[in-house]
């Protein structure tokens, strides 16, 4: 009898470690700097490439006019050109199920390198959770301020 209790309490003891509590600030970190490194590849590489890694295949960008861009290819479409696209990640949260995100922040828009700011706002990106524990973008949102007077 003592032996079956042993074996109960060591197999609980494992099934316990395996299903460990998901640690929603580090893994809201995790998200907030997947955000940055894509914000940063929007610079190294410009906005094309870093949408087209970034977002998910079965992603959504929504656009203030017309028709919302439906997938990388499409939304990474949209951003063809030798403007500059620049953001700041303020925040992130995870869902309770880690399955998924959302991001929000600052960004800037600049029709060359080095020229002034022409447009500034915020956005809001939620995330999904790959099965390799990656994140992409599944819908985009964003507002531009109103300009400075």
């Amino acid at each position: 009898m003592l032996r079956l209790l042993l074996i109960t309490a060591a197999g609980l003891g494992l099934l316990a470690c395996a299903h460990a509590p998901l640690d929603r600030r580090a893994e809201a970190q995790r998200l907030l700097d997947t955000d940055k490194a894509f914000a940063a590849l929007s610079l190294e590489q410009g906005a094309e490439a870093a949408f087209r890694r970034f977002f998910a295949t079965n992603g959504v960008q929504l656009a203030p006019q017309g028709e919302p861009a439906r997938g990388n290819e499409a939304v990474a479409a949209r951003l063809k050109g030798d403007f500059i696209l620049d953001w700041f990640p303020q925040e992130a949260e995870v869902s309770a199920a880690d399955d998924m995100g959302w991001t929000w922040g600052r960004y800037e828009l600049r029709p060359a390198k080095n020229a002034p700011v022409v447009s500034v706002g915020t956005y809001l990106d939620v995330w999904i959770k790959q099965a390799d524990g990656s994140w992409r973008i599944r819908i985009e949102n964003g507002n531009q301020a109103k300009p400075a007077s």
